[in-house]
């Protein structure tokens, strides 16, 4: 059984020719139909080929029909098993026909959408344009018009643009032609229109399957067609006027500027549903965009593409509305127009050539503004220049839930993150084009930063540089073009020219600090260098300017939201007091004030943070200062084999001059950034980069004299010691596992702190008395966490051998802590009194306003002293506990000895003295910090440790000032009352009380020295020497021990304050020999008169008998 096959489906020029027909039955047309017209062969031409009821034959190609098609037979078969299906061998492909002539004459016409036939353009209903008067020019008379071909191109295109869609005429035939043209359709939207029917007539011309000889012979045609038509875009947008244009419209480069900002999801005016043949769809654009490159490249290309730039972005409003990236997506219409035109190598190379791309003559708060991509560029969420984006992504964040704020964090990375690529793509695409074109884009980032160094300042006015935005987007431009030289094993450090600075104009660095160079010794070091053969690689300029940006960039915004934070905190801690309180009437608006700051203020470090901390930018840092550290090293590695092979240490005593001439930031940014992770989040430093990072601090920690600033040596301890916080909960520190396992700290860490922590109690500054407090304080939270391991404890052993530098140490240790206490609960006994004074409310309301203001002040600023003071006195005493167990014998030379027992002593009578009662502080523990308890423990352990020495002992005992028996024993009593220390450890304490209140009573009766000459007395102590030195240029005599004393921490004579070493003072044997004839004699008369009084005794007791 067989069936008629179902009606095929309209073809798209089936439905084409119904609509036209309806519209011409609407207009009363009586036009009889014909096809539509084609660019190719094989089909009717109507747009170009002349018709007439007799068609020539010789002008006019056979048309052949297509072939009926044959009824499909379906034949049923019982079941579906037994469906079998047979298929014939595919026959060979025919070549197509190709007429050369003819297809000529029909694409050339369809191109341009034109005819010479008066009766063509009548049948097409007038769609088709008739060029009569170029008919009229060619014609010559009887003869039938010519074909169109090459020739003729230039004259029919010329023809059709200048006919005038406004002009008035006579001739009806005109009018009629005028009325047949698109409404409104501009010579560019034309043109545009001729172009993608060429497109279409190209790829038919390969799809028909013509020969491969006659595909050669059509395709000079396609491309002459091709080259004329951008010829005359790229005219008509110079020169809109050139031709008739439509009254009404926008005409020249804006229309480009249109169809590129449309290319993106978003509709334009050459995106419409219309049918309209000037349509350019989003994949044709590229194609487009570099056809007019490829045209006008060295011919005013500059000419066509400046001011459509200038259109697509700098003139365009949609960047500069104050919502920015939180607003519209404007910029995504932007980024992608831009990603089109550089698409085209000619384009991309063009644009560091135009006038606007790089505006020298700006200044540093105005180049965004005036260089060509700058609104874009500065697109971001910082919250001075976009302050809606934090109103509207992060307003009353303290309130909202995390997830609600982790969700506008991750909302604005994406987009952040999504402009930042796009911009890498942008001018990545330039950099490509040409060498000069890359010149040209190294030159923007170098001016941009040259204008900009303002920017690190302490108090500069951002008002006066770039934003924070604008600069970060280009710090992210350049991380992405260093990302091929970050591979993992740093193969690629030797591309980096080390002396770059020594020769490049293009980076003004000469006002910056450098490592170890003078500006003088910068200069010379820059004149003894050779004249490079060949500039600077690439990837070195690109090194160089993504380190500057760096320190300008990321680690400006970071100090920016350090002080924001700052300022916070210090509000909160006003409300906080002001709240403590009843609040008077006057006082109400500006707590109010005071809120609306923090809680305004919290709302933008939220919104800098969502840049800040983003794990991809945190990522792409972490790995470039990576490089830079290893950088740095390989440059100081004596091997130059850094990380290839374990670097030795400490480095050489000389520096290289690469390294002492590089500016401080190389060094100084990489810090930063760690300290700021450490405190923000940790989490965030991976572990390849804690090895990396650990390593580069403990090279250049042992090694500080590569530095002239000493704040860099600090900040490498600090470093360490936020690395051993358990910043969360079950996690150990980001550098705890580093510091107990990798070699270069088990070798060279606990030296390198003792010699930190001595070498910190000068630094220069003004602040120094002050700072040293903090150093110290990182040094033996430090200690604390490597003392579990036995490497370091036999490290101390070794270390302790070197008696004269740890003996320096112990005595700073000493000051130190007989400093923090003694501060600590002097500080206590005022705040009990003030406490005391507010705890009346009538006594303290009657006290006078001023002396209420100053009792807060004061109150306030022992509240941020008291709590430091403690903890730093409490790891000190911690310290104490452990090297007295490891190493005693430092402990007890003559010139530490007396002094350790005279402050533990002294601790004692503070922490149990008679006064101890009298502290009474509300919230000593958790507010103050001060555990007493905790104190007294340790410093009774230090008594334990070394209670078996006799020197110790005979120093303890021969403590005149805090030393007392019933003071020791209280201090005993309380700690079996409270458990402080084991039955053991108390046994041990109070055998050690009885050992030394015998050798107080033995000394007494062995030195009661009466009458003793002014010249065997110690100027400082007012004690009667032992071993007397003189002074060489004071010639003062003192004891031996005490001017070894006072040079551990002051290297000078005390009387005229002369630079003094131990190594110079003067041995006096004659004074000594004096003192002890004055000490044997005084004995001598001591016995005599306690055999007399003996003898007297038994005398009395023979008489009495």
């Amino acid at each position: 059984m067989s069936e008629n096959p179902p009606p095929l489906a309209p073809t798209p020029q089936e439905d084409a020719e119904r609509i036209r027909l309806k519209r011409l039955a609407k207009l009363g047309g009586s036009a009889a139909a014909s096809p539509v017209p084609s660019a190719t062969p094989g089909a009717s031409s109507s747009v170009s080929t002349p018709k007439s009821a007799t068609p020539d034959p010789a002008r006019v190609a056979p048309v052949p029909s297509p072939a009926p098609r044959k009824p499909i037979s379906v034949v049923p078969s019982p079941a579906p098993a037994a469906v079998v299906q047979s298929r014939k061998p595919p026959a060979p492909a025919v070549p197509a026909h190709f007429d050369f002539g003819q297809w000529q004459h029909d694409t050339i016409g369809h191109v341009f959408n034109v005819t010479l036939d008066r009766d063509v353009a009548d049948r097409e209903s007038w769609s088709v344009v008739w060029l009569k008067s170029l008919a009229e020019e060619l014609s010559t008379g009887s003869e039938p018009l010519p074909r169109l071909d090459g020739d003729l191109i230039d004259q029919l295109l010329i023809a059709r643009l200048e006919l005038d869609p406004n002009m008035m005429s006579d001739d009806p035939e005109m009018l009629q032609i005028v009325a047949s043209l698109p409404e409104k359709q501009t010579v560019f939207e034309y043109l545009v229109g001729c172009w993608k029917r060429l497109m279409a007539a190209r790829s038919q011309l390969i799809k028909r399957g013509y020969k491969p000889e006659h595909v050669a012979q059509a395709t000079p045609i396609v491309d002459k067609l091709r080259e004329l038509i951008i010829s005359y875009v790229g005219l008509t947008l110079q020169t809109p006027d050139m031709f008739p244009q439509p009254t009404g419209r926008n005409t020249g480069t804006t229309e480009l500027a249109d169809v590129v900002k449309s290319i993106s999801s978003y509709s334009g005016p050459l995106l419409s549903s219309s049918s309209n043949q000037s349509l350019l769809p989003p994949a044709d654009v590229e194609i487009f965009i570099g056809d007019l490159g490829r045209r006008f490249d060295g011919d005013g290309l500059e000419d066509i593409i400046g001011p459509l730039l200038e259109e697509v972005v700098y003139l365009n409003e949609g960047l500069r509305r104050p919502e920015g990236l939180g607003g519209t997506d404007t910029w995504r219409q932007v980024v992608v127009a831009l990603e089109v035109l550089v698409s085209s190598k000619p384009v991309a190379s063009i644009i560091p050539r135009l006038p606007r791309w790089n505006p020298t003559n700006a200044k540093a708060a105005q180049f965004e503004l005036l260089c060509l991509f700058g609104p874009l560029l500065r697109q971001h969420m910082m919250p001075r220049e976009w302050p809606s984006i934090t109103r509207t992504y992060f307003n009353g964040v303290e309130k909202r839930t995390r997830n609600d704020v982790e969700s506008s964090q991750n909302n604005l990375r994406t987009t952040i993150k999504a402009l930042q690529n796009s911009l890498f793509q942008i001018f990545n695409a330039i950099v490509r084009s040409s060498p000069e074109a890359r010149d040209g884009v190294l030159a923007f980032f170098a001016t941009a930063l040259n204008l900009n160094w303002r920017r690190t300042g302490s108090h500069v006015d951002a008002r006066t540089v770039a934003s924070d935005g604008f600069i970060l987007n280009l710090q992210a431009i350049l991380q992405r073009f260093a990302e091929p030289i970050l591979d993992a094993k740093y193969s690629k450090l030797d591309r980096i020219d080390a002396n770059y600075l020594a020769h490049s104009t293009r980076l003004d660095m000469k006002d910056q600090t450098r490592l170890k160079g003078s500006s003088e010794e910068v200069q010379t070091w820059k004149e003894s260098m050779p004249v490079p053969t060949a500039p600077a690689n690439f990837i070195t300029e690109v090194f160089y300017l993504a380190a500057a940006y760096n320190h300008i960039g990321l680690q400006r915004v970071i100090v920016g939201s350090n002080e924001l934070g700052r300022k916070i905190h210090d509000y909160r801690r006003e409300i906080e007091r002001a709240e403590s309180q009843p609040i008077l009437p006057q006082d109400t608006a500006a707590v109010q004030q005071m809120k609306d700051a923090v809680s305004g203020g919290t709302d933008a470090l939220y919104c800098m943070e969502t840049q800040i901390l983003d794990p991809e930018m945190v990522f792409r840092t972490l790995a470039f200062q990576g490089f830079v550290g290893a950088w740095l090293m390989r440059i100081v590695d004596p091997a130059g084999k850094y990380p290839a092979q374990q670097i030795e240490l400490p480095l050489p005593k000389e520096i290289p001059s690469t390294f002492a001439m590089l500016p401080e930031l190389f060094v100084q940014d990489i810090l930063d950034f760690i300290t700021y992770l450490l405190r923000r989040n940790p989490d965030l430093i991976h572990t390849v980069s804690r090895k990396e990072s650990f390593e580069f601090i403990m090279t250049f920690l042992t090694s500080m004299w590569y530095f002239n600033n000493p704040y860099i040596r600090s900040k490498l301890v600090q470093i360490l010691f936020q690395g051993t916080d358990q910043y969360d909960r079950g996690n150990r520190g980001v550098f705890s596992d580093q510091m107990q396992t990798n070699p270069l700290a088990l070798k060279h860490l606990l030296r390198t702190l003792l010699e930190f922590y001595i070498d910190c109690e000068i630094t220069g500054t003004h602040t120094q008395f002050w700072d040293k407090f903090d150093y110290r304080s990182n040094v033996s939270s430090i200690m604390q966490e490597i003392w579990t391991n036995p490497v370091y404890r036999a490290k101390l052993e070794e270390v302790s051998r070197d008696t004269p530098f740890f003996t320096k140490f112990i005595n700073l240790l000493m000051n130190d802590t007989t400093f923090m206490l003694d501060e600590s609960v002097g500080k206590l006994y005022e705040v009990a009194e003030i406490q005391k004074k507010q705890a009346n409310p009538a006594d303290w309301a009657a006290l006078p306003e001023n002396v209420r203001t100053d009792l807060d002040s004061q109150l306030r600023q022992m509240e941020r002293y008291v709590p430091y003071f403690t903890r730093l006195a409490d790891s000190n005493l911690a310290l104490f506990k452990k090297f007295t167990v490891e190493a005693k014998g430092p402990f007890l030379t003559g010139e530490i000895v007396d002094r350790l027992a005279a402050m533990l002593a002294y601790n004692v009578e503070q922490l149990a003295g008679p006064r101890c009662s009298e502290l009474r502080v509300k919230d000593m523990d958790k507010k103050w910090g001060f555990r007493p308890r905790d104190l007294l423990r340790d410093v009774m352990q230090v008594f334990i440790n070394l209670g078996e020495e006799p020197e110790f002992i005979r120093a303890v005992a021969s403590e005149g000032r805090s030393y007392s028996k019933e003071t020791f024993m209280r201090a005993h009593r309380f700690a079996v009352k409270h458990s402080l220390k084991s039955d053991k450890e108390l046994t041990q304490f109070a055998l050690f009380v009885e050992k030394a209140e015998i050798m107080r009573v033995t000394i007494e009766e062995d030195e009661d020295f009466e009458d003793i000459p002014d010249e065997f007395l110690d100027p400082l102590m007012y004690s009667m020497m032992k071993d007397p030195v003189t002074l060489p240029s004071s010639h003062t005599n003192i004891d031996l021990a005490t001017i070894k004393a006072h040079l551990l921490s002051d290297a000078s004579d005390p009387f005229n304050r002369v630079p003094l070493k131990i190594e110079e003072v003067i041995p006096n044997p004659e004074l000594k020999a004096k003192i002890q004839e004055f000490i044997a004699e005084h004995r001598r008369k001591k016995r005599e008169a306690k055999q007399a009084a003996q003898a007297n005794e038994d005398q009395a007791m023979d008489t009495g008998a």
